[in-house]
């Protein structure tokens, strides 16, 4: 939801985003940061020694993810909160 208000503000400014492409770009962000938070999170595992993740971890991480960003989008669509997506 932090990145689909982001991308509100900017879209008030500079370019009109509809109602659709908010919400793909949204989840194209959101997927870049979670995967790459996994992918820090993999990397960092030889630097800090009480880290050891399986796989299965990763994707259930992903998933929850997932989870909570439709949440996020079931409640901007539904109650308009915290903010409401641009009119069409």
């Amino acid at each position: 939801m932090i990145i689909a208000e982001a991308l509100v503000e900017l879209s008030e400014r500079w370019e009109r985003f509809s109602r659709e492409e908010l919400v793909v770009y949204s989840f194209v962000v959101f997927y870049a940061l979670a995967v790459g938070w996994e992918v820090a999170e993999k990397l960092s595992e030889g630097s800090i020694t009480f880290i050891h993740e399986t796989a299965a971890n990763k994707l259930r991480d992903l998933v929850m993810d997932t989870l909570g960003a439709l949440f996020g989008f079931w409640m901007l669509r539904r109650k308009n909160y915290p903010f409401s997506l641009p009119r069409e």
